[in-house]
């Protein structure tokens, strides 16, 4: 499975997978949410110890959150990492993009927040069959309806992952909001 598949399981998807599919799923997105943060992980660990804790009970509280923000929050929360708050240049590989926060997104100009948003929609509505033009009316029309939910949500939780924001709202419009 690609990263970008893997972005989209959420932890309800998880958990129905066999056992060593979850697992091995689980282990590649914390892994690779820890070089993303640039923190030593090592299987076994007392940190290991307290991210697979946190990764339980934010998949029990929140089944339908993608397993990737819920790892990458756990990552960030057991390493006492502070919220990022750097801004990046843009454009953002997704590969990056997939974990930035939405205290590094306020950081960006309009513009690079509008390209961002774009690109994360863009990449949603591949997976779930949902389809973006590129023209400056359907641009617009996408900022109406995502931009005020984006930033609604990012001023009540600072520290969730924008791509987890913008891909649960490109799934409920195009009708796969589960």
């Amino acid at each position: 499975m690609s990263f970008d598949q893997a972005s989209f399981v959420t932890c309800r998807e998880a958990q129905a997978m066999p056992s060593e599919s979850r697992v091995a799923l689980t282990l590649a997105l914390v892994e690779r949410a820890a070089a993303a943060y640039g923190v030593s992980y090592v299987q076994g660990s007392a940190l290991d110890n307290d991210i697979a804790t946190m990764l339980r009970a934010g998949c029990t509280v929140y089944p339908n959150a993608y397993l990737l923000t819920t790892a990458s929050m756990a990552v960030r929360r057991a390493a006492n990492l502070p919220p990022l708050g750097t801004a990046v240049a843009t454009p953002v590989p997704f590969e990056t993009a997939a974990f930035l926060t939405c205290h590094q997104y306020a950081l960006m100009s309009k513009a690079q927040q509008d390209d961002l948003q774009f690109a994360l929609a863009v990449t949603a509505g591949n997976h779930y069959g949902y389809r973006f033009e590129n023209t400056p009316s359907a641009r617009a029309k996408l900022s109406e309806g995502l931009t005020p939910l984006v930033q609604g949500t990012c001023r009540l939780v600072p520290d969730f992952s924008i791509y987890g924001i913008v891909a649960r709202a490109v799934a409920a419009a195009a009708g796969n909001d589960s």
